[in-house]
């Protein structure tokens, strides 16, 4: 076989592989049946962004962190939700400033977020007769997330579980729908949380994947270091 078309193909192979997703790119998705079953599989909570009917003494947006019976300060502010009205949100990681920006319409809530992560848990709940919460048109950075997460007072709270996160920087961006029949419920009783952190099963960080460059360089070397031998023993 001619040496210079083996090398060739060999860096068209390599090319092919690394176009594939990486390692932090990939997640999973499954349910979470209720809060018990999500208190079994959480570690650590990161931080959680929430958006809330509110009320008088209840902000409606914020972002925190949350340990076992401890709710730390984070960021708040007030929203007036439309009833049965999609309203897009953004929540976005920069891993390299420890970073957490939340947006929801035209308000953006800052958080510093120090700990690691391997999930994140979109968790809906609806109490009030009536009333429902809807989180769908996922994105993760740039991929399209085909679930959501929705309750009603049929099944009260219901969690969506992204999995296998490598606690790199992400954009996970949607949409929440609450819908009501008459008075607007209070407090949390309509909600959505966006809770990030690491679960029991999950909390194993994978290993660093060279960058492609890097994979085509060490092939590249490798294959013209054996033509180069191949040649030396053709003429020898």
């Amino acid at each position: 076989m001619n040496p210079r078309k083996s090398l060739f193909s060999l860096a068209l192979a390599t090319l092919g592989v690394c176009a594939l997703p990486g390692a932090a790119d990939a997640f999973t998705l499954s349910r979470v049946s209720d809060d018990y079953a999500f208190n079994d599989i959480i570690d650590e909570l990161s931080f959680v962004a929430e958006g809330r009917i509110g009320g008088n003494s209840t902000f409606e947006l914020d972002i925190h962190e949350d340990h076992p019976g401890v709710i730390l300060p984070g960021d708040s502010a007030e929203f007036s939700w439309d009833n049965g009205v999609a309203q897009a949100f953004e929540l976005m990681y920069d891993a390299v400033n420890s970073l957490v920006t939340y947006t929801v319409g035209d308000v953006t809530l800052d958080y510093t977020a120090t700990d690691p992560f391997s999930d994140i848990f979109i968790r809906t709940r609806a109490v009030n007769a009536g009333s429902s919460i809807e989180v769908n048109n996922l994105f993760l950075d740039e991929t399209a997330i085909d679930d959501f997460s929705i309750a009603n007072t049929d099944d009260g709270v219901e969690y969506l579980r992204i999995g296998g996160l490598s606690g790199d920087s992400f954009k996970l961006s949607g949409d929440s729908i609450m819908s009501w029949l008459g008075e607007a419920p209070t407090q949390s009783r309509l909600a959505y949380q966006i809770k990030v952190g690491t679960s029991k099963d999950g909390s194993v960080q994978p290993e660093d994947v060279p960058e492609p460059g890097t994979v085509l360089a060490l092939v590249v070397g490798a294959g013209a270091l054996g033509l180069t031998r191949r040649r030396r023993e053709e003429t020898a």
